[in-house]
């Protein structure tokens, strides 16, 4: 989905995409939401998950409907159940962090469009600033290398008879 692609080239950026808490501190850890887990999660309700050891409530981080990850809470007694004011704690503070979060994606988005369009308003204006052909040509290389990190830029102009074949290519 969308959102879902949205936030794994967001996370794509990062070191870790999952953080975990042992009561003493945050810390990142490398770990991947496993696809089972997901599918579980889709209906975007929590999931109790019990083993041998545990009792984990998963509880999905949802936007506008989609799962974009997970909080899982942990009880060591595998026979203890988690309490409907628990479960609906937990769906509030996933809801919550979610929201918090998606507006911290879209904010550090648009700080980044932000300097992008003030570099790219900076190049264009230094290169209408320019009268000569050739500072013209130069600033413009210049300006486009700084914006987007080229290896190798050129500029070529088409001559009359370029024009003609590609419009013939157009037209067959």
């Amino acid at each position: 989905t969308k959102i879902r692609q949205v936030w794994q080239s967001s996370l794509g950026k990062k070191n870790a995409n999952a953080y975990e808490y042992d009561g003493l501190e945050i810390r990142p850890i490398p770990q991947n939401l496993a696809p089972d887990l997901l599918a579980r999660l889709e209906s975007g309700r929590p999931v109790v998950d019990r083993s041998k050891t545990k009792n984990t409530l998963l509880v999905p981080l949802t936007i506008l409907g989609q799962v974009i990850g997970v909080i899982g809470l942990e009880q060591d007694d595998p026979d203890r159940d988690w309490s409907e004011e628990q479960i609906t704690v937990a769906q509030a503070a996933a809801n919550r962090a979610a929201l918090s979060l998606e507006n911290a994606r879209l904010f550090e988005e648009s700080k980044r469009r932000a300097s992008k369009e003030s570099a790219i308003f900076t190049a264009t204006s230094r290169i209408g600033s320019v009268i000569s052909m050739e500072n013209i040509l130069h600033v413009t290389v210049e300006e486009i290398e700084k914006v987007l990190s080229a290896s190798e830029i050129t500029i070529q102009f088409a001559d009359e008879e370029t024009t003609k074949k590609g419009k013939q290519r157009e037209e067959a």
